[in-house]
Order: structure tokens, then sequence, then C-alpha cells
């Protein structure tokens, strides 16, 4: 009768620790956390992700496009532009797109001829340009008897 009531009491006071402190273990893995993505002028290549659970290993994030910039990756806040979600990462995550503007370089071939203005070496997306050959590059000619400058 004594074991009895011992493995009853043993019993009870495995159920008493349970319900003063949960039983908890694996819930932490199963909680969804929600993804958000603001492609920030950008599109988003196709993705499928909008959670993640604490057992995930590293998760990789979706890639972005953007005309004349370089995806550099995705941040949150403040943070430094990452790729991938870590392992041990929780919460919700609204990443928001980190771009970086491209810098074409320009090239001109005068075809034997004098470049009239030569400071213009780069340009950006950003920048407002329009490239007019009649100030850019001319050409002198023999034609009909006399010297002319042509616009090539």
């Amino acid at each position: 009768m004594l074991k009895k009531i011992c493995i009853i009491l043993s019993l009870l006071a495995v159920v008493c620790i349970f319900a003063a402190f949960g039983c908890n273990a694996g819930e932490g893995d199963a909680k969804n956390y929600g993804v958000t993505f603001d492609a920030n002028g950008g599109v988003i290549a196709e993705t499928s992700l909008t959670s993640y659970t604490l057992s995930d290993t590293y998760i990789d994030l979706p890639t972005a496009i953007r005309t004349g910039y370089d995806f550099l990756g995705w941040k949150v806040g403040d943070s430094a532009p990452v790729t991938k979600i870590a392992a041990g990462t929780t919460g919700d995550l609204a990443f928001i797109a980190v771009w970086q503007i491209k810098t074409y370089s320009i090239t001109f071939n005068a075809k034997g001829g004098v470049v009239a203005d030569n400071s213009l070496t780069s340009y950006t997306i950003s920048d407002m340009i329009l490239i007019c050959r009649r100030q850019l590059v001319t050409d002198t000619i023999f034609s009909a008897g006399r010297w002319a400058t042509a616009l090539l």
C-alpha cells in the first residue's frame, strides 16, 4: 500500500511540475514567424517564403532585380544586408531590398575625328543624359573642292 501511495505522489509531483512550468518541449520549433518583402523600387524573383520556424536552418532569401542597380541583399531596420535567415532567428521579419547604383562607362570613337567634349566618361541610371552627336564628334572632310567640318 505504501508503494502505491509513493507512486501516486510521484505522478502527482510530475503533473504539478508540468502544470507550474509547462511542457514546452518542441513548442518553439512549431511556432511560425511571418516574413514580408519590400522590393524598394525593384521586382522580387518568384518566392513562396511567407514564414519560417525556429527549427529551420539557414533559409535562402529570394533575389530581386532593378534596372540600373545591383542587388546587395535584404535588411531589417538598420541591419547590414543579408541573403539568408540565420538559424536560431525568431520573430516576424519585414525585409527591405538594398540596392547599389551601377555606373556605366562611356567611350567615344570619333573615327579619325576629334571628340569635342570628352569630360563625360560615365553615367548612372539616375543621370539625365542626352548625348548629342552634333556637339561631341566632328570630322574635317574635303568635298566639292573645299574643306568642311562634317557632323558624324
